[in-house]
């Protein structure tokens, strides 16, 4: 029987669950926020407003890891930096409509942004309850961990391909092993000295042929010293090498659940159904001419979601040929 298959897979359950609630509380806010997440996706009605917001903060990025597009030398993309005044605009609009989330990053390495600890705190000053962002955390400096713990970051999302540095080295072009696994540890060493209960740490490791013999060490460095870790599904990112693990096939379409809870905005401020739309093929506007609340209620965004709910995602440019695994159903090979 053909199933739904997500690219995420949290390590055990009790455990991720128990230091959620034991670092978010009984914040009825947060509980109803994630409540309706879930909700959206399985009744398909669209928002007031987004739930969640991806902000590219840049695309620039420090690393050429072998699994990613900025490996490529053919991959072409103009890289920049998000517009900080731009950016208070469209968060200010978010706070007065009811954005919930917010992460900082889509394509690139968002600590190359100076301002990333002012956009931080100003989405928390502005009321945003979960602000977050994915690194490779080698920028992750002892002077940036405090400064973003200060400005009350929710949640750090770390990305680790490796349990030893001669596999971690080899995945991730121009990485540093020990500054990373230092980074890390003065990360949790911190929050425990100030007795912070934030931001919440989620180690994710990628699964491939090349580091799949390390999946078990990483588990037994990292369990217990961080909140959540998991271990993901290689997906194919526009044209790099085949590496996955995954011994089935894709045989049909499945429903997708981004348009009716998110939307991504790229560093120039072009706003994207979907934070896998990497070579910017469904575009709803730019930032500067236009509001979220218009892009997100514009006609273009509604007939992409009927085409969504119908099964048509291969008359959606940026659905077509879509490397998230959760938009197909899957087979044993």
């Amino acid at each position: 029987m053909a199933k739904v298959i997500d690219s995420y897979h949290e390590v055990g359950f009790f455990r991720p669950w128990f230091h959620k609630l034991q670092r978010i509380g009984l914040n009825s806010r947060y509980w109803v926020y994630r409540m309706n997440w879930w909700l959206v996706n399985k009744l398909h009605y669209v928002t007031r407003f987004p739930i969640h917001m991806d902000i590219e903060s840049t695309n620039f990025c420090n690393l050429k890891c072998t699994m990613c597009p900025h490996s490529l030398d053919d991959f072409g993309m103009a890289k920049g930096f998000f517009d900080f005044e731009l950016y208070k605009r469209i968060v200010a609009e978010g706070s007065q409509s009811g954005l919930k989330s917010l992460k900082l990053n889509i394509r690139g390495e968002p600590l190359m942004n100076k301002r990333l600890v002012d956009m931080v705190a100003f989405a928390k000053d502005r009321g945003i309850l979960e602000v977050m962002f994915n690194t490779n955390g080698l920028l992750l400096s002892p002077q940036k961990t405090r400064e973003l713990s200060e400005a009350r970051l929710d949640y750090l999302i770390v990305s680790i391909d490796g349990a030893t540095k001669e596999t971690y080295e080899r995945i991730r072009v121009g990485g540093d092993f020990n500054l990373l696994k230092s980074n890390i540890e003065y990360f949790i060493q911190y929050r425990k000295e100030k007795r912070l209960a934030k931001p919440l740490i989620r180690l994710q490791y990628v699964e491939m042929r090349e580091n799949t013999h390390e999946v078990k060490p990483y588990l037994v460095i990292w369990r217990g010293k961080v909140d959540v870790m998991t271990v993901n599904r290689y997906s194919n990112r526009v044209n790099c090498e085949d590496r996955s693990l995954l011994a089935m096939k894709p045989v049909g379409r499945a429903n997708c659940y981004h348009p009716w809870r998110r939307l991504s905005i790229d560093w120039s401020g072009n706003a994207q159904i979907c934070c896998g739309d990497w070579q910017n093929l469904c575009v709803l506007g730019n930032c500067r001419e236009r509001t979220i609340y218009e892009m997100w209620h514009s006609q273009q965004f509604n007939e992409y979601r009927r085409k969504l709910k119908a099964r048509r995602l291969n008359e959606i440019p940026c659905c077509k040929n879509c490397f998230v695994l959760a938009s197909y159903r899957w087979e044993k090979a």
